[in-house]
């Protein structure tokens, strides 16, 4: 199996390969692909692009990059610590982190008030490096989003956009909970549970 396959969609999905490289292994002796995720759900002692020494890079994609992709990428350091490197962007970004994500990530100990909104396109040369994966949290940032080289592998979870909930920010807060709980399922199922590996067997 080579290191992604197409879907019919367009966009790539991680094989069982790139995942298991993606961590480095316990000393043991024993090779790379003895591995799966599941066995380092317990023990993943680091996250490398299995092509460099860097550690993989994760860039979350939405239209704004106000609520969903910032509480991904809280979310994604906080499961990941310093073993991956976790960021966001916009294709059209509001220019600030909303507040209410701030206020529901901050429940369940997690603090994105210092992350910025940001253009995807900070992350393509001349600006800046591009990732080894995108995930696209919403269904249209893609319209707008550049093209990234070939190697860059993506993902798309559409989530729905809490911003959007209507009435007082009391009454909006069930959503940006839901919203972040899903994310946060989405995140620990991919990264963890072994999920990438049935999904491309």
């Amino acid at each position: 199996m080579g290191m992604h396959r197409e879907l019919a969609s367009g966009w790539t999905h991680l094989s069982a390969e790139f995942i298991a490289a993606a961590f480095r292994p316990p000393a043991t002796g024993l090779p790379c692909t003895a591995f799966t995720p599941t066995d380092l759900r317990l023990s993943h002692d680091d996250w490398h692009d299995p092509m460099t020494s860097d550690r993989l890079r994760v860039l979350f994609l939405c239209t704004g990059n106000s609520c969903r992709s910032q509480m991904a990428e809280g979310l994604l350091r906080s499961i990941a610590g310093d073993r991956c490197e976790s960021l966001s962007a916009g294709a059209n970004p509001a220019g600030y982190v909303h507040p209410l994500a701030v206020a529901v990530m901050r429940e369940i100990g997690i603090d994105i008030s210092g992350q910025t909104s940001k253009h995807i396109r900070e992350f393509l040369p001349p600006l800046g490096e591009p990732p080894n994966l995108i995930i696209a949290v919403c269904s249209t940032a893609d319209e707008n989003c550049p093209v990234f080289p070939a190697d860059v592998q993506r993902l798309q979870w559409p989530f729905d956009d809490p911003f959007h909930a209507a009435g007082s920010d009391e009454d909006k807060l069930p959503e940006f909970r839901r919203v972040r709980d899903e994310i946060r399922a989405r995140l620990e199922g991919y990264f963890k549970s072994g999920q990438a590996s049935e999904s491309t067997a």
